[in-house]
């Protein structure tokens, strides 16, 4: 990470040194997915933004499908959702214009992150089907994995338990085809989770155990955190209380690092674990 972000500082430099407009939006943007995947969110935002401005100064139309598409998932992490929505509308517009069928697909399958962020979980499931069948049509196999692990978690709220874990199956053995350890390890978290609320916790924490690994390896600290909360969520129910505080403890510095607004996945995550921690685990004495 130390290495990319100095070789997309120079990047930077050398683009305004030529006056390289689109050459520019480049390595802002890659600069904001350094700081995106490291949880600095406000760092994130503003390259992103400075990005988008110069590709529409440039009027590079691809440039401002990509950045749309990056700003409006950027937006909805940071519980920004009506803007994240109008973001990715109008990348999906542009998509749509320019003919280009990945792009399609991986917005399409954004917005079924963002429906089911907005507990529209029947809407995810209909917007990620629309993004799975583009994913085969290409061949994309990674926009595949992202895809199925979109609406394992759909058919998850939905109650749909088992299908839930073919779709998270599914999504681990894409994931590993293609080696993107990042996606694997938050895959794993939301197995780990599903897992644990079928009482499975030895499963489940062989999955959280990997899944932690991963994240760690690739310096995701959001999803690390994400997964934390499904970690401690596991442990409650286990009737390890003392254990499940611990680990929420780690994904609340996380989030307060990261600026993690309450309308995000790890704002969500660990409202659901306060309310949570509130009660009784179970396994655990009520008992003074």
């Amino acid at each position: 990470m130390v290495e990319a972000r100095s070789a997309l500082v120079d990047a930077l430099a050398l683009a305004r040194q030529l006056g390289d407009a689109v050459g520019e939006c480049i390595a802002l943007n890659g600069l904001a997915n350094l700081d995106f995947d490291q949880g600095r969110l406000d760092g994130a935002r503003e390259n992103y933004e400075a990005a988008l401005a110069r590709a529409r100064d440039a009027a590079d139309l691809g440039q401002q499908c990509g950045l749309l598409g990056n700003l409006g998932m950027l937006y909805a992490n940071i519980g920004r959702l009506e803007e994240a929505r109008r973001c990715l509308e109008q990348s999906l517009a542009l998509a749509r214009q320019l003919g280009d069928r990945q792009r399609e697909g991986n917005t399409l399958c954004n917005l079924g992150m963002l429906s089911l962020v907005q507990k529209r979980f029947q809407e995810a499931i209909d917007v990620s089907r629309q993004a799975l069948l583009v994913a085969r049509e290409l061949g994309h196999l990674r926009l595949e994995g992202v895809v199925q692990c979109n609406l394992g978690l759909a058919q998850e709220e939905c109650g749909r338990t088992q299908e839930a874990l073919a779709s998270f199956d599914a999504a681990l053995v894409a994931m590993r085809a293609v080696g993107d350890r990042r996606s694997e390890g938050q895959f794993l978290g939301y197995l780990g989770r599903a897992k644990a609320r079928l009482r499975e916790f030895d499963a489940a924490r062989e999955c959280f155990a990997a899944g932690e690994s991963r994240l760690r390896e690739t310096s995701d600290a959001l999803g690390l955190g994400v997964l934390l909360c499904d970690y401690a969520e596991c442990e409650w129910h286990a009737g390890n209380p003392a254990k499940a505080r611990h680990v929420i403890d780690e994904a609340r510095a996380i989030a307060m690092a990261a600026g993690a607004s309450l309308q995000t996945e790890l704002g969500q995550s660990l409202g659901r674990l306060d309310t949570l921690l509130g009660g009784s685990p179970d396994g655990a004495s009520t008992s003074s």
